[in-house]
Parts: structure tokens; sequence; C-alpha cells
């Protein structure tokens, strides 16, 4: 039913992109998703109605050129429209080309769910860039993919165009889902799942904490609720 959903919306949206952004798509990174018989591309699912926008790769690449500060990853969030920002989080959050669609989804809706929470912590972060420049009391980025030296190796994938299609294509789709009305009742997580982590993480306190409970697990990461 999700899918249905979204090829339904994507049909119109492709029609969108294509006049923003012309026909062509992201180019495919050779050595991604190979099919093992014949070497040649395997298909994609999203081949017939989600467009990787080719200006918001532009956007990351030249962004990415150098390792840049916290204070210009923020002025960079703020130039963003909230699909490319979240979009750019999952890219970093994720391993593009194996976490499915549903992992990259759920940590978008989490993103969405802190941007209206109100919970201690999240009544100042009522934006999607809000949400993504929080930062730790130590300073760093409460979303680890944004700081500048995982965020400039993610980027530097971008520019170098190792990036297979399918991965770019993944991210956006995951990044529209959570940001259309449309999909707001096939959401995976409550509205009070605020957190995630993976099982290789250095931290732990979310298994611990008294104020969490486990949800679910959704590719490699576990999600907590208040």
């Amino acid at each position: 039913d999700r899918l249905e959903k979204i090829n339904n919306r994507g049909i119109k949206d492709t029609e969108r992109k294509i006049k923003e952004n012309g026909q062509q798509a992201q180019a495919v990174a050779k050595g991604g998703f190979l099919d093992m018989n014949n070497g040649g591309e395997v298909a994609s699912p999203f081949d017939d109605y989600i467009i990787v926008p080719q200006e918001t790769i532009n956007k990351f690449a030249k962004f990415g050129a150098k390792k840049q500060k916290r204070a210009d990853i923020n002025k960079f969030l703020d130039s963003l429209t909230d699909e490319e920002a979240i979009a750019l989080t999952l890219l970093t959050e994720t391993t593009a080309i194996t976490t499915p669609l549903e992992g990259m989804q759920a940590i978008g809706e989490v993103i969405i769910n802190r941007k209206n929470a109100q919970e201690a912590g999240f009544k100042n972060a009522n934006t999607v860039k809000d949400v993504l420049k929080k930062q730790t009391k130590v300073g760093a980025y409460e979303f680890s993919g944004l700081e500048p030296s995982v965020l400039y190796e993610r980027l530097r994938e971008i520019r170098k165009g190792i990036v297979p299609k399918q991965a770019l294509q993944k991210i956006f789709a995951a990044a529209q889902n959570v940001l259309d009305p449309e999909t707001e009742g096939q959401k995976m997580l409550s509205e009070r799942t605020l957190f995630y982590t993976r099982a290789d993480a250095k931290s732990q306190w979310m298994r611990t904490a008294p104020n969490l409970e486990y949800a679910t697990e959704i590719g490699e990461h576990e999600f907590y609720r208040t």
C-alpha cells in the first residue's frame, strides 16, 4: 500500500521535476548494484517516478569541496529546502547503498517528530532546520552524520560520482515521503519516537535511559520513544 501511494504521488512529482531539472537524472556510478550474472546494472524500482534533482546534487558537491565548519554547515542547511536538508541528513546518517527505504524513512520520521515534539529539549526546534542544527552540550550535532568530518566524506563520494543512482533515489524518495501530507497516515513510528541508535554505536545510553522505551528496529537502527 505504501509503495502504491508513493507511485501515485510520484507520477505528478516526476512531471514537475522533469520541467525543473530536465530529463536526465544522476548518472549511475560504475560498480554499483551490479547484476552478478552479466555485470549489468540492476533496474531500480524507483526508475519510473523518482528523479534525482541534479541541481541539489551539484549543491552538495560544491559545498563538500572542502571540510566545513559547523557555522558554515548551519548556513548551508538554512539555504536548502526541507527536502534537500532531510536528504542530506539521510545521506550521512545511513549507508545509502544497503539501508532500505523504510530505514531511511524512519529516520526522516524522527526528524519530523522532533520538529513537532513538546518534550523538554525540543520545544525550541520548530522547523526541520532547527532540528538538524541542534547540538549537544559539548557542541556536536545531535545528528552525528552532519559533523564536519563525516559530512565531508559523504559529500566526497557525491563529488566523485560513486554513489549509485538507486541509493540517491532511495534518499530522495524517503525525504519526499516524510514531507508528503498524503503519507501521514502511513507512518511507521509513533509521534513519541524521538531517538535512534545502532548496535555498534559508541554510546548506548538509550538502552538504559529511564524515560525511554524500545520502539522497534528498522534496517540497522533501533528506535526509542519517550
